[in-house]
């Protein structure tokens, strides 16, 4: 199909759900078919929006889940046709927040492929309780969830910053020093430091390191 034929070339097509929840099986092609990265819409209290399409896909027999993703989508300020500014609802208001997350992602992981870059976005959503299968991910878009913290060329040691005590005065200093690790594969890791003092006392920091080549 198109679609397939725009993800074997690398190109990712992000596509709202449609309007016509809020039954089940109620995403319709494009958004059903597996090649796009479809997106629904949630409110401003987190819950899934009543006229959201949402799966499953029954159309082609396949059952998977649909939308991937879900996005705020309820009275979106935007600019309107004829100037000004206006608040609309639909999973088209939702879907330029997904495009553009990845349009970001993109520019910073730079060696990963599009479809790298949807399973990290997918992988880093807030879970929410009412898209629970009813979409892929089951969450609500994050993107700072899946912003690193550093970016650390492969091979090279990167300074992490470690919090504690470093001038006794009893304060927390959060950037007080730094530990030396080198990475020698591309990757996003999770990495916990913990500091101990002489009297027992410790601090720990996680934080997210992006490996890069």
């Amino acid at each position: 199909t198109a679609v397939e034929a725009l993800r074997a070339a690398g190109i990712m097509m992000v596509v709202s759900a449609g309007n016509e929840g809020p039954g089940c099986n109620t995403v319709w092609i494009p958004a059903s078919e597996d090649a796009v990265f479809s997106v629904g819409a949630t409110g401003s209290s987190d819950t899934i929006a009543s006229f959201s399409g949402r799966g499953p896909v029954t159309i082609d027999g396949s059952n998977r889940l649909k939308p991937d993703i879900s996005a705020p989508g309820v009275s979106v300020r935007s600019s309107v046709r004829g100037g000004g500014y206006g608040h609309l609802s639909g999973t088209s208001m939702a879907t330029p927040h997904v495009a553009g997350a990845i349009a970001l992602l993109i520019d910073i992981y730079t060696g990963y492929s599009h479809l790298e870059i949807k399973e990290l976005l997918l992988s880093k959503t807030d879970p929410i309780p009412s898209l629970a299968g009813k979409t892929k991910s089951g969450g609500r878009l994050n993107i700072y969830n899946a912003m690193p913290v550093e970016i650390i060329p492969w091979g090279e040691p990167g300074d992490i910053p470690v919090p504690g005590d470093y001038n006794g005065d009893g304060i927390t200093d959060e950037y007080g020093s730094t530990v030396s690790k080198v990475y020698g594969d591309n990757g996003i890791f999770d990495v916990t430091l913990t500091v101990t003092d002489s009297y027992g006392a410790s601090s720990s920091k996680t934080v997210t390191v992006t490996v890069l080549n």
